[in-house]
């Protein structure tokens, strides 16, 4: 399969050496792009750290206090997550099932001794705070990147659209199908969702395909980079 990649560099390559793995043909086609926002944080000031995303960690991996950072638990919302926090250097990396919804029901104890850091983005799915509070946890945002949408579709992106040259794209989250559908109405190229897949880390992502046009959806059979990918090959 010929498949467009949404993520944002770096994730982007390692999206498409798997697919290339996988027998697909990887087309680079970003939708948002990463940057640091500087925080004045000290970790003596937590007691752990809550992270649902891979640039969460990187943050704190390109701080240059980080040695002071890894001696601190770190509570992961799912593998490629945990992942980027051991090959930063932390030391105790718990590892949840994909959703933020197991996160906050069963990842963080009750008990759990205040204050936890929820390192984010500028832009959140859900509020994370607020939802921990309920079970006694204290948790403090504290924006450590931004991801921005790109207004213009990518020339290799372009190119296959216009071309008939792409049979879908792969999607990690509802504001990545956003952003590609709004990259695909500036190039005026919005008749070509109907004949495209849209292949959808979980149900929400697949909601929004749905509404964006995407004339097939498919959906994980579980929230991981590895399952998102087997189903570009899955039987209908």
């Amino acid at each position: 399969m010929r498949v467009l990649v949404t993520r944002p560099a770096g994730d982007g390559e390692i999206t498409s050496a798997a697919l290339v793995a996988a027998g697909h043909v990887p087309i680079p086609a970003p939708v948002l792009a990463v940057r640091p926002v500087p925080a004045d944080l000290d970790p003596r000031d937590w007691r752990g750290i809550v992270a649902t995303s891979r640039h969460a960690v990187r943050a704190i991996f390109r701080r240059t206090d980080v040695a002071d950072w890894l001696g601190l638990p770190i509570l992961c919302v799912g593998e490629a997550t945990a992942t980027a926090a051991r090959n930063a250097g932390f030391r105790t990396v718990v590892e949840g099932g994909g959703d933020v919804a197991t996160l906050v029901e069963t990842m963080v104890p009750e008990d759990w001794p205040a204050p936890l850091l929820y390192p984010c983005g500028e832009v959140v799915s859900i509020d994370l705070p607020a939802a921990l509070a309920k079970r006694g946890v204290t948790v403090e945002r504290r924006v450590v990147y931004a991801a921005d949408v790109l207004p213009t579709l990518s020339p290799e992106a372009e190119i296959a659209l216009l071309g008939r040259a792409v049979d879908g794209a792969v999607f990690y989250s509802p504001r990545s199908v956003k952003g590609f559908a709004a990259q695909v109405r500036a190039a005026r190229l919005e008749a070509r969702l109907g004949g495209l897949t849209a292949w959808c880390m979980s149900d929400a992502i697949a909601t929004a395909a749905k509404a964006a046009g995407f004339g097939h959806i498919r959906v994980a059979a579980e929230k991981t980079g590895e399952s998102l990918i087997a189903t570009i090959a899955a039987p209908q």
